[in-house]
């Protein structure tokens, strides 16, 4: 998962969190302070009464246009000074029962007590709450989605240094010319980090460049020994010799083929690595894997291979002697892997070539099949090259090579 995608989900969470608790903090302040400000209204009436009874020395008649409700009743004893209440009460002005807020306390008057309940109704404190809490929850969400904008933007932003920098590395090839283009950024962190990724690709590359060089240097300067050496065994096998001298010959013989098959191999590998074989041409592959039908038939005949093809026109971007490696690769190997009395199927459309043969009742390895040196069985006439010189001609062509087993047959199968 992102970094980006995870702050910013957590950034959600804390916001609806946040909205939570202050829609319900908001609430609780705005009804406990109109409360308080319904208790200092009743207050306020009781001073009027209190301040009439001492002007006049008798109860103030009841108007019954005013918002509170007053009552008077005559007590024997007084009761606790400035009760306040929350009650339930049907109020006719308003036609249903309604929460009130009612204060009681005793009032003593020409040498009576009487019970002075007054009640005012929370109606309009209630439309009040609901507007106040009303207006704070958009104020707030409004904010927590200005919060959330402008985070994502300033986030987003602050990040894009490192992601340009992961992209710069992720197209980063170490056989590539093209230096990797970080970004400049103020950001202390992200320089760090981008300092150390370029100096990881600069090494990286010049190790290359030095490996490349030094494989160049050592396969061409093998090859000529190699040839000379080989020379000398032809002369040498030629010669009247005893016959364990000749086995000896011959064995030598043997291995100096095979090591001179490796060297040109890896040298094949560096030139394709080194985009020696950049010209490209629109080349129609039938053709192609025609001729190389005709060139591997007498083997295949040889080894009883029951042979199938069904070509269609294809028409591919590649270098022509690439293609000829490749098809001569994939047809060898088929061929070289094969048991007498099986098959050979080769399917060719406009979009893929599927080369299908028998071979051994196992799968081979997925994960090592193009690597190099990689062989299934150890075979001294396989020097395990042949499937890496196929998947570095894809790599450079375009192609998607692919292979699976099932039912005894070893499919191959090449997307372009």
């Amino acid at each position: 998962m992102k970094l980006l995608s995870m702050y910013n989900r957590y950034n959600v969470s804390v916001m609806v969190l946040v909205f939570i608790l202050s829609s319900a903090v908001s609430f609780f302040l705005i009804k406990q302070i109109l409360k308080n400000e319904v208790d200092g209204s009743l207050l306020r009436v009781k001073a009027k009464i209190q301040f009439f009874v001492e002007q006049h020395d008798r109860l103030p008649e009841v108007n019954l246009l005013n918002d509170e409700i007053i009552s008077f009743k005559r007590v024997t004893r007084p009761g606790k000074e400035d009760e306040f209440r929350s009650v339930k009460l049907f109020i006719k002005g308003i036609g249903r029962v309604h929460l009130c807020r009612q204060l009681i306390y005793t009032l003593n008057t020409r040498g009576a007590l009487y019970q002075v309940s007054i009640i005012n109704p929370l109606e309009g404190t209630s439309h009040l709450t609901r507007l106040i809490l009303s207006v704070t929850i958009i104020t707030i969400l409004m904010l927590i989605i200005a919060t959330f904008v402008m985070n994502r933007l300033i986030i987003s932003k602050l990040w894009r240094p490192f992601y340009q920098s992961i992209t710069e590395v992720s197209n980063f090839k170490i056989n590539d010319a093209h230096v990797p283009d970080f970004p400049v950024t103020r950001i202390a962190e992200f320089n760090f980090m981008i300092s150390s990724l370029k100096t990881a690709t600069t090494n990286a590359s010049e190790n290359y460049r030095i490996l490349k060089e030094f494989t160049e240097n050592a396969a061409h300067e093998i090859q000529t020994p190699l040839a000379i050496i080989q020379s000398k065994l032809d002369l040498l096998v030629q010669q009247d010799l005893p016959a364990e001298h000749i086995e000896s010959l011959r064995s030598a013989y043997g291995a100096i083929r095979k090591l001179s098959r490796v060297n040109q191999d890896l040298l094949l590998i560096t030139k394709i690595e080194n985009s020696q074989f950049e010209k490209k041409d629109h080349v129609r592959m039938k053709e192609h894997i025609e001729l190389k039908v005709l060139e591997f038939k007498e083997i295949w005949q040889l080894k009883n291979l029951d042979l199938k093809v069904s070509l269609q026109e294809a028409i591919l971007s590649i270098s022509p002697e690439l293609l000829e490696i490749l098809i001569y690769n994939v047809l060898g190997n088929a061929t070289k892997h094969n048991h007498n009395g099986g098959f050979i199927h080769i399917e060719l459309d406009a979009d893929q070539l599927v080369v299908a043969n028998s071979g051994s009742e196992k799968s081979l390895n997925r994960e090592r099949l193009f690597s190099r040196f990689y062989k299934e069985i150890n075979n001294s006439e396989n020097n395990g090259l042949g499937l890496s010189i196929i998947k570095q001609i894809c790599e450079v062509s375009g192609i998607e090579p692919a292979y699976r087993y099932e039912d005894g047959t070893h499919r191959f199968c090449f997307s372009f």
